[in-house]
This record gives C-alpha cells, structure tokens and sequence, in this order.
C-alpha cells in the first residue's frame, strides 16, 4: 500500500460528523441534517481507496458552552481573544528530556498539522502549522509559521526545529495528541465597531484592543458566560461567544474605607468571617463601552449565532511586522544534545504497575464513625462550614470537628490517626487557653459520668484544631505527587469503566490556583461524572466541586486512602424554596426569590465560628432509591446527578450557629424566602424502633 499524505481541507474545523437525513418520497432530496458523533481525536490514518491512505490528526478543543473561570492568555481585539480555563494542564504537556524523539519527516511538513516546536532552550511544545514558506538561504529547509495551541501565540520556525508528534514515530509523544488545546478562543457578546465615516469598513481599530489589553491587564482572573446558541456551533474554527466578568476580590483596607457608604458593592454578598468575600463580576464589555463610547457600542444579544465578528484594521508598523520572520535563537534548529529516554520507569513491583482505579476508595464520615469517634456532644454535631462552597441550602460543605475531648487526648481527623497525632508541649497537664474541664451535668463530677473529665474546647481552638489536621494531610499529600515518579494519570477509559460498572471512583488532582493556595496542589478527589472532555470531581478534604479535564487526574496511593474523607457534604432536608412553581434550589433559572434567597442562607452561615447541627440517621435515608435513579454511566451532561444524591451526603434536620439559639430554617421561613416540606428533596424512611 502506498502511503500518500496530502493536504487536506480546512476551510472550517468540524467538531461533529454530520448525518444528511433524506427524505423518503424523494430519495434525491435532503431534509435536515444532523449531528451524528464527536469526530476522532489523535493520529490515525484515513483510507482514501484501497491503495492510498493519509495519516490524518485532529485535536478537539474545549467549546465553551457554560460558565469557566478563566485566565486571558493574549488579545487580538474584541472579537477574538485567547483564554485558558483557571485548572488547565497545560504545564503537563510540554516535552522534557528525558524522552524519545525524531524529526519532523517530510510528509509531515503541511499546512494545519500537528507537531512539537521548541518554546523554551530545552523544551517542546504542541503547535500546529499555519503556513509554509521557502527559506532564503537553504533550499532544504522552510519558514514554518505555527500557532502553539496551550500558549495562544504565533511564532516562526525553521522546518529543522520541529519534531514528529505522532506516537508512532515519536515514543516520548505518548498521548499528547488527545487532550483538547488548552487555549480557548473567544468574542466578547453584542461588542461591536460603531460604524462613522472613518471607520464605513467596520473594523477594530487599535486604539480599541489597547483600551481592551489594559482593562484586561487590571485582572488576574475572568468568569466567561457562554451566550446561549439557537443552532450548534459544528466548527471549532469559530470563537465563542461569551460575556467576560473580571473578577475583583475586595481587601480588607477597601472594606473599611468605604464602611458606612451606601453603594451598589454592599449588595455584593460576603463570606461572614472570611478574609475574602465572594469576587465582584465587572463586566469587561460595558467597561470598555464606557471607556471608548464614540467607537465601540453594545448590541443586546440573545443568541450567539448573530454575534458577528470584525477584523482589526492594521498599522503600517503591524504589517510590517508580519512580513518579519524574527524567530528566537532556540527554533532555528533541532535542541542539540537532547537526552532520549534511556531507561523507562517499568518496575513490576511498583505500586503503579498494576494500580486499578477501582481499588483505591477514601471511606465517608457517616454518623454512626462520628459518634463512636466522638465528634457529637449533646446528641449534636460541630462543622467548621467551607463557605465558599456553599451553594443552596441542597448542598454546602463542611469539616466536622471536636468541641469536646478526652482530657489526655487530641483529636484524630480520621480511619487509624488520620493526619497524625499533634504534639503535646511539655509534660504540663493544666488545661490550655480557651479549654473548660466539664465535671459532670450537674457540676459535681461524679465516678461514673459518661462526661467527667472531657474538656470543653473554646471555639477558635476547636477550629483550628481541625484545620491543622487538614494541613498536615495536605502537605503529605503534596510532597509525595509533586514527584513526577510518583503519579501515573487516570485514563478517561478507566473512568467510564468503573462508573459504568457502579462503582465509585476516587482519585488525586492537581487543584486550580485559587484552591490550592489554602489546601494544597494535590488533592484527593472522588470522581462524579465524565463527559467526552472532562470529568466533575468532588473535593472529599476541602469540599466543592469542580470540573477538570483528565490530564489533571492520577491514581492514588493506597497509604493516602487510610483517612476519611475530612469534609462531608450536607444538605437541609424538609426546606421547599418559596418561589415559582417546579423551582428547587438546585434546578430552574435563577428568579429574583431564587436568587434572594440562597443569598440570605450564606450570610446565615457563618464560617469564623462552629456551626451546630442535628443529622438525621442514616436508617432514615432511602438510599437505594438514589441508586435506582443515579445515572452509574455519566458520560455525557444531559442527565447530571442531583447533588443530594451523591454518595456520602448528610441529611440535616436544624442547624445553627454554636452558641446561638437562632434555627436558620426557621429565620428562612419568617422571611418567607422558603418554607417546610418533608417530601423534599425526598421522603423520608420512618425511623426503626430501638
């Protein structure tokens, strides 16, 4: 067979094969098409007759069709700017020595294929070929233009710099080719040239994408919204289009200067306790509407399929600039002296060898450990509540913790020691600060009283308790996986295998920037739902779910299994919204009374100091009936799993701040913002008699 590559057509980049649907009376007449399935990803080879084929490579990219928090890579203007969502991999797929490569073969060298191009002195990166042009001086080498697909800029390179992305050819190139770019291209929503008689063509000036790049400049962080599409996009060549939210976190210097103002921030709601409140969204179209209001105007838009898009109108020191070829010392030619990889990592009796995702599982904090653990005092319960994750009054998260120990003894965090037993200082067995020697009920301290000689931690101590034991496990955690010999990365088959299978899947994930500031790099995970690009993860230490893409994911060592999960997830159980009819707290669009009302239960809760609460038990729970209505096959987004129907979810019956006699179910009924209903989220079993 002959092997016969040649360039293909890429006026558009689809996304979805497509299926013609003919008519039945009139075989010859075409009714509809339709969207069959995702197109293949990676290397392959397409059969064009029976002696020809091409080998062909396609690397999907990551549509944006809901709400990301992004980070702005580069900007060319208003209708086209490069993003990257917050928890990308994009570090992960960059080549290092040692590693096994060849040079880019001839056949190889074509317009929109995929190989690796020098970025740094001694490092690779994926990049895709844009355009070929002859070299000046040597006849049997090209100027290659390329886009680096995970850093968002054009840069050229001589044909002798680049090397084979193919697997087949190149062994350290594994499987670069099947994770989406991690760059995203989007178009600000309704953001257009105003049309004057200097500008009749409609184009960007660049007047407009400076004002836009120092705007953006002003931001670390953006929330891009995707603008709803009355017809699927099936062409990954067209950007998004999004509303872009830059998100400012206000310090505490700033809360104090304008104490007392009545302004629109003080709507804005905030974490009671917290350092940082819940970041404003500015919208980074209005601002720059308002900052150039004579050249660009807004259009209301509905549907982003008429979202139109403009060119910018170049300077003569820009065109200039394009016809340049300045190309950075380290793409003139292949890195010289590279290291192959000599010897690969293949010992039998390593842990990893034969790891199965299934047989690492992180057991729950159900009620019955807690009590014989001890972490109930008066038939309640104590959480240190994780108020940025804190959703509705269907899902928030929190950490529970002892308010009362054994007077010779700390508290454990979990199954064995989990996190390790702290240190004791000195041999002084007076009680410490903030510390209350219970004698009995009566005060007497009768032999006998199942209370005597517990001590009654202060609440800041109880806390703080609880978090060391968080951080300890989580400094293992990050020394151990910030190792590259020590992670070996789930695969998106192994995922859909066991969820398919009905199992639970857990699993370590390096946690986005923001996260892992307060709780680690690494961390524990159970996996909740995958689709074709990413997977829904539940953060089982520091509460919250997130949506990451595969390459973020690695199996888990079975010695980091031995400690419960630290934070549980609890939802209110018997509290209906007060809103429109078929709206809960977790399904609907988001009304007024909605959005009224799960801001009233955060300013409720309270994250400086212990919340108490009264679970219900587990016998209540009709857990089979989750089961039955689960999807154990999550592979796709139509049918996502009700947060209260994930495993491990306590059920609450009241809660309230410690010391407070408030109940905040109550307080959200007297508002009228939700009312009592035992039949939601479900009906509960009735108890078993003891």
């Amino acid at each position: 067979m002959d092997d016969v590559h040649r360039r293909r057509d890429r006026s558009t980049s689809p996304i979805f094969s497509v299926k013609e649907i003919k008519s039945k009376t009139n075989p010859d007449k075409r009714v509809r098409t339709e969207e069959k399935e995702l197109l293949q990803n990676g290397f392959y080879d397409e059969k064009i007759d029976d002696n020809t084929h091409i080998r062909c490579c396609k690397i999907n990219r990551i549509p944006m069709i809901t709400t990301a928090e992004v980070t702005v890579v580069s900007v060319i203007s208003p209708s086209l700017i490069f993003v990257r969502i917050v928890n990308h991999i994009r570090d992960q797929l960059v080549l290092r020595e040692p590693s096994d490569i060849v040079p880019l073969a001839d056949w190889e060298l074509q317009e929109f294929y995929y190989v690796l191009c020098p970025i740094e002195d001694r490092a690779y990166g994926r990049a895709r070929i844009l355009k070929i042009e002859p070299h000046p001086s040597e006849i049997l080498e090209r100027l290659v233009q390329l886009l680096l697909i995970d850093d968002g800029n054009i840069v050229w390179a001589n044909s002798s710099s680049l090397v084979s992305m193919d697997p087949d050819r190149s062994r350290g190139a594994k499987d670069l080719a099947y994770h989406p770019w991690q760059i995203q291209a989007i178009s600000l929503a309704g953001i257009y040239p105003k049309k004057r008689p200097k500008n009749r063509d409609r184009k960007w000036d660049v007047s407009v994408r400076h004002r836009l790049q120092r705007i953006l400049d002003g931001f670390d962080q953006f929330k891009a919204k995707a603008v709803t599409l009355s017809v699927t996009n099936n062409d990954y060549g067209v950007a998004s289009v999004v509303s872009l939210f830059g998100l400012h976190v206000q310090k505490e210097d700033e809360e104090e200067g304008e104490k007392g103002k009545e302004n629109w921030k003080e709507k804005r709601f905030k974490t009671p306790g917290s350092r940082h409140g819940v970041p404003e969204e500015i919208d980074i179209g209005s601002m720059v509407v308002g900052a150039l209001p004579y050249d660009v105007e807004m259009i209301r838009l509905y549907d982003g399929k008429r979202q139109e898009r403009f060119e910018m109108r170049l300077t003569q020191e820009e065109k200039k600039h394009l016809t340049s070829r300045f190309m950075e010392d380290y793409r003139l030619k292949c890195i010289p002296d590279w290291k192959p990889q000599v010897n690969p990592n293949k010992d039998p009796n390593s842990w990893m060898a034969d790891v199965e995702l299934e047989s690492a599982v992180i057991d729950d904090m159900t009620v019955e450990w807690m009590k014989s653990e001890k972490y109930d005092y008066h038939s309640r319960f104590f959480i240190s509540l994780e108020g940025a994750h804190t959703n509705s009054p269907w899902e928030f998260y929190g950490r529970p913790i002892k308010m009362v120990v054994e007077k010779e003894k700390e508290p454990t965090g979990g199954k064995g020691d989990e996190g390790g037993k702290e240190e004791k200082g000195g041999g002084d067995k007076k009680k410490e600060e903030g510390e209350e020697i219970i004698k009995s009920v009566d005060g007497k301290g009768t032999e006998g009283d199942p209370e005597a000689g517990l001590v009654k931690l202060g609440e800041a101590d109880a806390m703080l308790k609880g978090n060391t034991i968080l951080k300890n496990n989580a400094s293992t955690l990050d020394v151990y996986y910030s190792k590259d010999g020590n992670r070996k990365q789930v695969t998106k088959q192994e995922i859909k295998r066991v969820l398919t299978d009905g199992k639970r899947a857990f699993a370590i994930c390096q946690a986005g920037e923001t996260r892992a500031e307060y709780t680690g790099l690494w961390q524990r995970v159970e996996i909740l739902q995958a689709n074709e690009y990413a997977a829904t993860v539940r953060f089982v230490d520091s509460g919250g779910t997130d949506m990451v893409m595969y390459g973020a994911l690695f199996h888990i060592h079975k010695d980091h299994t031995v400690w419960r999960a630290l934070c549980v997830q609890l939802c209110i159980h018997g509290l209906r919204l007060e809103g429109k009819a078929g709206e809960t707290w977790i399904s609907g669009e988001i009304s007024e009374e909605k959005y009224n009302a799960i801001e009233g239960f955060r300013k409720r809760m309270r994250e400086d100091l212990p919340m108490s609460i009264s679970i219900y038990p587990e016998t209540m729970i009709p857990r089979d009936t989750f089961c039955e209505s689960r999807t154990m096959t999550p592979v796709n987004d139509d049918h996502p799993i009700k947060s209260y129907q994930r495993p491990g979810v306590l059920f609450i019956e009241d809660i309230k701040v410690h010391g407070r006699n408030a109940d905040i179910i109550q307080e959200m009924c007297t508002f009228k913002w939700a009312k009592r209903d035992p039949t939601v989220p479900f009906r509960l079993k009735a108890p078993t008699s003891l």
